[in-house]
């Protein structure tokens, strides 16, 4: 009996013991986790609000950039200041400090490049928190926006006969007519005489053999006209040297009144010339300029070549769009050796080589550069004896090049990038976070 209640007792001792072993396993484990899990908590905290500080230093960065484009946009005198002579933007050299957005400051670059009419915007936000610093930058980089236009004319365009336009596309705000041509593309907000139903039905013009639209767009929305900057060209003509007399000032390029001329060869691919003629231009010989032709009044060209000069041409990467109802013309001239075997269709990704050049028959190219004509301009008298304009023509009142003047008009895309408008369409061409530290 003594013996069964010794056991017992000395088995209870045993669970006491086990129970109390264990709560000491517990209570430390309880040691252990504890702190931990409050370290744990405290640093995610801090991470949180390391995030949260960094998202808005981001969002302050953001606010810069759009900040900057607006600066770029608004004002054309500042776009070509800063694009062309590389001035810099008072506020905008990381010398100013914004703080209009809560929660922290940001500061902002803007500089020309990296390449012509191209502007580089730097952003950094900052959100300043004790003694730690949360610093984000964005990178944006916007450029001056064309469309791919050969001849824009406002009062309507007729091109029957001899003349053949490459590589962009003739636009108007009256009718056009194509002479029953198959490229470029033509688009107008009046009639087209391709358009067989006039203003009902579909207003464009398939690609052979698929119901797509692709060559002509009549009736519809033309490219906004952005203005041409007319004061710039004069600024730019009268500190131009000419040698045909009447400039104002003397020697300058900038002629005011009625112009006749025999002969003019102005400029060179490494120093293109701005030539202003306030009035009407009549040419009865030989034209040559290399940069561009500014004339406010009428222009008429002479029977036979009236262009004089020679150029190497670089084919637009997207030129190919033109042809979508010529292909065979496009890859057996322009190029024959990378083009597809078909049209690829105009939402394809296909661009040609950037180097593709082009050499026409020489010395008979009369303007490489902008043609800006306000009145008509009248080639439409005998032959223009296969005259050539590598640029992009612009014309206020009609462009009547008929029958048998036989002028080639061949889009160029950087005199087209070149244009001093009155309006800007800007387009942002990069964006990226980068590693930049705030400004001292």
């Amino acid at each position: 009996m003594k013996t069964m209640r010794a056991l017992k007792r000395f088995i209870h001792a045993a669970e006491s013991g086990q129970i109390l072993v264990g709560v000491l396993i517990l209570m430390l484990l309880m040691a252990i986790m504890v702190p931990a899990m409050v370290m744990l908590t405290e640093r995610e905290s801090k991470w949180a609000d390391k995030q949260a500080k960094s998202t808005t230093a981001f969002h302050l960065a953001e606010a810069g950039i759009e900040k900057g484009y607006r600066k770029i946009s608004l004002s054309t005198s500042t776009w070509y200041e800063l694009t062309d002579d590389g001035t810099p933007i008072d506020d905008f050299r990381f010398d100013k400090t914004f703080t209009d957005v809560e929660g922290g400051d940001y500061t902002v670059s803007i500089t020309s490049g990296p390449t012509g009419r191209q502007a580089t915007i730097i952003s950094i936000g900052r959100v300043v928190q004790g003694s730690r610093t949360h610093v984000r930058a964005i990178k944006a980089v916007f450029a001056q926006f064309t469309d791919e236009i050969a001849i824009s004319a406002d009062a309507g365009v007729n091109l029957s006969g001899g003349v053949i336009v490459h590589w962009g596309s003739v636009i108007s705000q009256q009718a056009i007519v194509t002479g029953g041509r198959t490229s470029p593309q033509f688009k107008s907000a009046g009639s087209i005489d391709l358009d067989t139903d006039g203003a009902g039905g579909v207003n464009c013009g398939p690609q052979s053999g698929a119901d797509i639209c692709c060559q002509w767009f009549s009736y519809d929305d033309v490219p906004e006209d952005l203005g041409i900057n007319t004061g710039a060209y004069i600024t730019d003509a009268a500190a131009d040297s000419c040698t045909v007399a009447g400039g104002t000032p003397a020697g300058s390029c900038y002629y005011r009144g009625d112009q006749n001329w025999t002969t003019f060869s102005e400029g060179t691919a490494g120093s293109p010339k701005t030539i202003y003629v306030e009035g009407n231009l009549t040419l009865s010989q030989k034209l040559n300029i290399v940069g561009d032709l500014f004339v406010t009044g009428d222009m008429n060209v002479p029977n036979g070549t009236w262009g004089d000069g020679d150029v190497d041409m670089t084919v637009p990467q997207l030129a190919w769009k033109q042809y979508c109802n010529n292909w065979t013309d496009y890859r057996t001239e322009f190029d024959p050796t990378d083009a597809p075997v078909a049209f690829p269709g105009l939402d394809a990704g296909y661009k040609s080589n950037i180097s593709l050049n082009y050499q026409p028959t020489q010395s008979k190219t009369a303007v490489q550069g902008l043609l800006y004509v306000g009145g008509n301009l009248n080639a439409s008298t005998g032959g223009g004896g296969n005259t050539r304009i590598y640029g992009t023509l612009y014309i206020l009142g009609a462009a009547s090049l008929e029958s048998g003047s036989a002028v080639t008009v061949y889009y160029n895309k950087t005199a087209s990038e070149d244009l001093k408008t009155l309006k800007l369409n800007l387009k942002r061409v990069e964006w990226q976070g980068i590693v930049r530290p705030w400004p001292i």
